[in-house]
């Protein structure tokens, strides 16, 4: 949906996928999703949906995300779901290949 390009993915399981480049480790990336600001600023977790869905304008959803108690289980089910994302993917489908300290789906 982003139609204008406003956003940019980096795929972490890439061989030459380098974090020390944005000050972090694999380990660090792969428990998390992370984001780089325009500013540098290294972003994680929820953090990283609210300024993506803003980005494509869908300001009312990641307002309501903000506020408290919706914030804070927002990040508690994200912590659960970041813990067992591949065991997730395989229940809905999808294939995780991983070697070398890295995942990606096929």
């Amino acid at each position: 949906r982003d139609k204008e390009q406003r956003l940019r993915f980096e795929d972490i399981a890439r061989a030459d996928f380098k974090p020390e480049l944005y000050g972090t480790t694999i380990e660090k990336v792969q428990a998390r999703i992370h984001a780089q600001l325009l500013n540098g600023t290294l972003i994680s977790g929820p953090e990283v949906f609210r300024v993506a869905y803003g980005a494509l304008g869908w300001r009312v959803p990641v307002a309501l995300s903000r506020l408290p108690g919706i914030a804070q289980a927002l990040e508690l089910l994200y912590v659960i779901f970041a813990r067992n994302r591949i065991r997730l993917g395989r229940i809905f489908g999808r294939k995780a290949i991983c070697a070398s300290n890295s995942c990606h789906k096929s």
